[in-house]
């Protein structure tokens, strides 16, 4: 009696934990916006402000050079601190994949058992395939934010490098352009999310309308 309530209650529950999922794919695409909007204009401020240094470092203009400096050296430690931000994010998503695997394994098992009681019912063998396919996608998406993941951290230890280098020397354009190149990879990176973002709104929004 108890099996036949918790089968009655996933069956309920599982439209309602779509339109969950759909809502927290929404709302992640909003925020994925905002983030490539504000690293879009950071990036071209910086790329304003690398004009001007070089400008200023060519013709030796001592104290703009300073002003100069000081300011990005700033606006470095600002980048820093928001891909720290981003660390912690992706190590969530990384968490709610996981979760997302293991309930779709738990899923596919339910769905076998069911399977096997029938003898072959035409929709518990949709269900299963079904659940085997979002179980594979949920799969090849916690290995994307793994790799999202270990892509930033590396780009926060390279950023800190970066940033102590052109500290210590004003003349090290190189490693305030390196820097900038640790930027342009963010928005490309943020960019990708965005895609794989919308991506996993479509599936929602078709298994939600395949279980109604």
């Amino acid at each position: 009696m108890k099996k036949n309530i918790l089968m009655l209650a996933i069956v309920l529950l599982a439209p309602t934990l779509s339109i969950a999922q759909t809502g927290q794919n929404i709302k992640e695409i909003k925020r994925d916006k905002k983030i490539i909007l504000r690293d879009q204009q950071e990036l071209n401020q910086f790329i304003i402000k690398a004009k001007e240094y070089i400008e200023a470092d060519s013709i030796n203009a001592t104290l703009k050079i300073k002003n100069l400096h000081r300011g990005i050296i700033d606006d470095m430690e600002r980048e820093i601190s928001q891909t720290s931000v981003k660390i912690n994010q992706a190590k969530k998503e990384v968490a709610r994949s996981q979760k997302e695997v293991r309930s779709d394994s738990r899923e596919v098992k339910k769905d076998k058992k069911d399977l096997a009681k029938i003898n072959g019912d035409k929709d518990s063998k949709r269900d299963l395939v079904n659940s085997k396919r979002d179980r594979l996608d949920d799969i090849y998406d916690t290995r994307d934010d793994k790799r999202d993941l270990e892509k930033l951290k590396k780009r926060l230890k390279k950023q800190t490098k970066l940033k102590n280098k052109f500290s210590k020397n004003k003349k090290n354009l190189k490693a305030f352009n390196e820097f900038i190149g640790t930027l342009k990879a963010d928005v490309d990176q943020n960019k990708k999310e965005l895609r794989e973002d919308k991506k996993e709104l479509r599936e929602d929004r078709r298994e939600t309308k395949e279980k109604r």
